[in-house]
């Protein structure tokens, strides 16, 4: 709460782990808590470019033959790649991996299943899970 007061950023994100720290991937070994590096998952990450720019990105999985998901490893590689971002967050992953867009409806393909599971994938019918983060944005001008 301390730094929130006394930061000049208007949002704040709280997860784990952190995936890249100043165009920097991170290295999990830091972290006092394991960091699996060959678990496969669908991922929930935000990141933001060097201009300040917001990416949100989800990566589908356990979808039998369509979608594995991503180690963090290589979501780490994957931005890196592909929007060289100067921060990068894992956020809530797994069957809470959703994108809905206003006007869209869900744009990804959610799974229902466990870790390492592709047996229990999405019905074609959203329904809200037990425990979920939202967010919104919206344009300022």
């Amino acid at each position: 709460l301390e730094y929130y007061k006394s930061t000049t950023y208007p949002n704040l994100f709280s997860s784990y782990p952190m995936l890249i720290r100043n165009f920097e991937k991170v290295d999990f070994s830091a972290y006092r808590k394991k960091i699996s590096k060959t678990t496969v998952d669908p991922r929930t990450v935000l990141g933001v470019t060097y201009d300040g720019k917001l990416i949100i990105m989800t990566v589908d999985g356990r979808w039998k033959n369509k979608a594995t998901g991503m180690t963090l490893v290589q979501v780490q590689d994957f931005l890196m790649m592909h929007f060289y971002p100067k921060y990068a967050i894992n956020m809530d992953g797994g069957g809470s991996t959703s994108m809905f867009i206003k006007g869209e409806d869900v744009v990804n393909y959610p799974c229902e299943g466990v870790s390492g599971s592709s047996e229990k994938t999405y019905n074609g019918t959203f329904k809200e899970r037990g425990l979920v983060t939202y967010f919104g944005i919206r344009e300022i001008k």
